[in-house]
């Protein structure tokens, strides 16, 4: 029978899967620990790894750009961002493919201005006056002419203005004095388990190390610490630190529990009963939480440490009374009977009480803790009726018959004090449990509760110490509040994002908010677009396309350096062809 249960527990636990989100030991009726766990799991954050690049030296512009590089070159990444996109090769070409949903975003009057800009002569004008402009040595024409040669660009993507405040900063991605700089990386991690998590991160390990010794190879001196953080990061340190929780509080809890009984009945066969009966505890309760909840959150691994502490009580109880019948000259099945009808309502009635105390934690609204206090009962009541049923067969009939003195002899001795002296014991408990309460209710001190969510995290996280690194050497990097907006429809999304944008602008503009990001230019319009689309359909492109190449010819411009320029013309004849993949 005890066989057939192992197995049934081991095949439900194979399917376990382990919770290692700090978030879910919060409550989670409040919007803010939702709205946090959408940001961190759906949006695009959840596969990104923030690195920090940190020297006090302030030594970091080769390596940050050369750390970059090299991470480009990963084949987990797909994209890094440690520089302006304006600063990189392929930038340009990308803010033009990302103007193009953003032109037919625009409301209508302002999309036909944009594309006027389109007609042959427009073009030809356009090109003259920044050729004049660059030969005037007009940086200002030279950034236009590289982001934006056709003039459609920059009104398409002015929306984005009241999206994003940047602040004045020479260093976007890093400290104000040079100390630190932050490299992002996107990965292309599709599952966010907690092995997924730990296969990322020694991919992660892997790379820094294997870049810091090319580095030093290359004879730079200047080594900086290179800390990542980010969901991934903690996912990845959490789940590993659970599992080394779990590994040494059982082992802990085994020794302790193992050197008090054999102190107290100098045997181990039984000890080695006892904790058979334990193991088949522990697996049923995980099996029953694997069973109920499908995924067991970390903090409910500390299960076995808290089974092992609980169940051993009831094997000492039966062993305790066996081993006096035993005393007594009855042999060992009617001596194992009679502790079994001595103890059973009793072990029973008191694991049952447990369980109810620690079953009420199912009410939590954290789900770590409610998790933890079903397999706890669970737990207990498993330990109780497997202890009556199994310790005795797990024990055998090969016991010695000779009680063990010390373990007796001691707590005789401690009964016979307290019999002798008992009006002393008494007034000594009585001044000690009043001298407590003084203590207790005096005004000495006060118990200081964190409710701050990061002193959940363990100690020495170099998740969290590099979170908290970049918060202390870029004050701007502190965490916002974050705003959700959902809708049923496309068309409502884009008109909330509009409203609430508005307010935020007017907020920050009062002085009411320091800064606002969002990303409501990217909240398009299907009415608009339909719109705009009509409007292309009376655009003579092919015309624009011939117009373009010939004033690039005439004012002396390389057609080839203007070819995200002629890709965002191709953009939008796709579009006018019926083809809405651009």
């Amino acid at each position: 029978m005890a066989v057939l249960f192992v197995l049934l527990c081991l095949v439900l636990i194979s399917r376990i899967r382990i919770d290692a989100e700090i978030l879910n030991l919060l409550p989670q009726r409040f919007d803010s620990v939702r709205a946090l766990k959408i940001f961190d799991r759906e949006f695009s954050q959840a596969r990104e790894i923030t690195f920090a690049l940190w020297d006090e030296k302030g030594e970091l512009d080769d390596i940050t750009e050369a750390f970059g590089d090299a991470l480009r070159q990963e084949p987990w990444v797909v994209r890094v961002m440690d520089r302006s996109p304006l600063e990189l090769p392929e930038g340009m070409a990308e803010i033009q493919k990302l103007a193009v949903p953003l032109l037919f975003n625009l409301p209508p009057e302002e999309f036909r201005a944009a594309l006027g800009h389109l007609a042959p002569d427009a073009i030809a004008t356009r090109l003259k006056q920044k050729r004049a402009e660059l030969a005037a040595g007009s940086i200002k024409g030279e950034m236009e002419m590289n982001l934006d040669p056709l003039g459609v660009v920059i009104p398409a993507l002015k929306p984005l203005a009241s999206s994003f405040n940047l602040e004045d900063s020479p260093r976007p991605l890093g400290s104000e004095d040079g100390t630190l700089r932050v490299v992002v990386a996107v990965t292309n991690q599709e599952r966010f388990d907690e092995v997924a998590c730990q296969e990322t991160m020694a991919k992660v390990e892997e790379f820094k190390e294997r870049f810091l010794a090319q580095w030093k190879a290359e004879g730079n001196e200047n080594t900086p610490q290179i800390l990542a953080t980010g969901r991934i990061a903690y996912v990845a340190e959490m789940s590993a630190l659970v599992k080394h929780d779990i590994i040494s509080t059982v082992i802990g809890s085994a020794v302790l529990v193992s050197a008090v009984f054999y102190l107290g009945f100098r045997r181990l066969k039984p000890l080695l009963a006892i904790f058979h009966v334990l193991l088949l505890c522990c697996l049923g309760a995980v099996a029953a939480g694997t069973l109920i909840f499908g995924q067991l959150n970390a903090i409910t691994m500390g299960i076995c440490a808290i089974m092992i502490g609980m169940g051993v009580d009831f094997g000492m109880l039966l062993y305790g009374t066996y081993r006096a019948n035993l005393s007594q000259g009855l042999p060992h099945e009617e001596a194992a009977t009679a502790s079994v009808k001595l103890l059973g309502r009793g072990i029973l009635f008191g694991a049952s009480t447990a369980a109810a105390s620690f079953m009420s934690l199912a009410l939590s609204e954290s789900p770590g803790f409610s998790q933890l206090g079903v397999l706890i009962g669970i737990g207990v009541v498993l330990a109780a009726c497997f202890m009556i049923c199994f310790f005795f067969a797990f024990l055998g009939g090969k016991t010695k018959s000779e009680p063990s003195a010390g373990g007796t002899l001691s707590v005789v001795g401690y009964l016979r004090f307290l019999t002798r002296h008992a009006r002393t014991v008494a007034l000594t408990a009585g001044g000690v449990l009043l001298g407590l309460n003084l203590f207790a209710y005096s005004p000495l001190g006060t118990i200081v509760f964190h409710s701050d969510p990061k002193t959940l995290e363990p100690e020495g996280s170099k998740a969290g110490f590099a979170l908290r690194k970049i918060m202390e050497k870029m004050p701007r990097a502190q965490e916002p509040v974050l705003a959700l907006i959902t809708a049923n429809n496309a068309e409502t999304f884009h008109e909330q994002w509009t409203k609430a944008q508005q307010r935020w602008v007017e907020a920050r503009e009062k002085g009411a908010i320091k800064n606002v990001t969002a990303p409501a230019a990217f909240a398009l319009s299907p009415s608009r677009v339909e719109t705009n689309l009509g409007q292309l359909q009376l655009a003579d492109l092919q015309a624009s396309r011939a117009a373009f190449a010939e004033s690039l010819e005439r004012e002396g411009f390389a057609e080839a350096a203007f070819q995200p320029a002629f890709g965002f013309l191709s953009a939008l004849e796709s579009l006018k062809a019926g083809d809405l993949t651009p």
